[in-house]
């Protein structure tokens, strides 16, 4: 059985065995359809913040209660976040999640710091009032930010060593990428009522920008199911893209094409395309050599659907 401290731990590390352990004693089948109901608006929102802001805040709770249901709550939002397959906000939330744990990192003590890096498989040495680890391994884990380089750490023998609160912000990389684990959980393995309950969640627009060249932001489009306007992306920008500009055959575009349209299917089933008309695309791309829309015509294309932005400026290009 658990005990205070533990619902104190998992709550703020859900990624954690002792989280994984509360969540197998409190199992679906012991709480009420009320509590259920409860944590399900409690997941759902979470999964809606992360998604909005890009970030979870990280409330200091008290009641024994409310620790559980926030504990129960993290395998629901993952189970929500996957069900939107939406790369780019799959992995704001999980960013967002890691970001919150870090968060609680910096108010801990050296001892619970030591037992996170521990259960991530970070070797951390605590001597001298600072923290250190070998190069090697300084540079698997660390997160792209400048102040991570490793011309800018403190390093000697092969050693580099981080004062406390650097060393809680180090570990959110490995924490993301724990969370990543199993992450995103495959479409049949959710439960329906789950993926019904998803339906309810106001997704914001996929933003992709316009770098230099062409295939980054059409990439980014394959990368991002959409809910609308399916059939003329894939004749204007998908099939002329593949075929021309990859240089692929119809029948290898083809199944790249299928996949798309059934992640697109599973946010709004109401597309009309069918197997047959997106196999006609690719062949009569590539017989007429179309090359896909420019990206001014394609953000005209997609204008209310997804903000298509300038790389530079990060604003919408004109």
């Amino acid at each position: 059985m658990y005990t205070t401290a533990d619902l104190d731990f998992a709550y703020k590390y859900p990624f954690t065995v002792k989280a994984k352990e509360i969540v197998r004693e409190s199992s679906a089948d012991k709480i009420s359809a009320e509590t259920k109901e409860r944590i399900l608006k409690s997941a759902a929102a979470r999964v809606s913040e992360a998604f909005k802001s890009g970030k979870l805040e990280a409330y200091r709770l008290h009641m024994d209660s409310a620790k559980l249901e926030n504990v129960l709550a993290y395998p629901y939002a993952r189970l929500l976040a996957s069900s939107i397959q939406r790369n780019d906000l799959m992995q704001k939330y999980i960013r967002a999640e890691a970001k919150r744990c870090s968060s609680f990192l910096y108010l801990e003590d050296k001892d619970v710091l030591g037992a996170i890096a521990s259960e991530l498989g970070i070797n951390l040495k605590y001597e001298d009032d600072k923290y250190s680890i070998g190069f090697v391994e300084y540079l698997h884990h660390a997160p792209q930010e400048s102040q991570f380089r490793l011309v800018n750490q403190e390093l000697s023998q092969g050693i580099v060593r981080m004062n406390f609160q650097k060393t809680a912000s180090f570990l959110s990389e490995p924490i993301a990428s724990a969370m990543s684990t199993g992450f995103p959980i495959p479409k049949n393995q959710i439960p329906k009522e789950i993926i019904e309950y998803s339906k309810a969640i106001r997704l914001p627009k996929p933003k992709l920008s316009a770098p230099g060249r062409s295939s980054e932001w059409i990439e980014s489009i394959l990368a991002n199911p959409i809910p609308d306007v399916r059939q003329r992306v894939v004749g204007l920008i998908l099939a002329p893209y593949l075929v021309n500009v990859k240089k692929m055959d119809p029948d290898a575009a083809y199944p790249i094409i299928l996949d798309y349209i059934n992640k697109c299917r599973q946010i709004d089933n109401s597309t009309h395309i069918t197997d047959a008309q997106i196999m006609y695309q690719c062949k009569y791309a590539k017989e007429k050599g179309m090359r896909p829309l420019s990206f001014t015509k394609a953000k005209e294309l997609l204008a209310g659907i997804i903000d298509l932005q300038d790389e530079k400026t990060g604003k919408e290009k004109k």
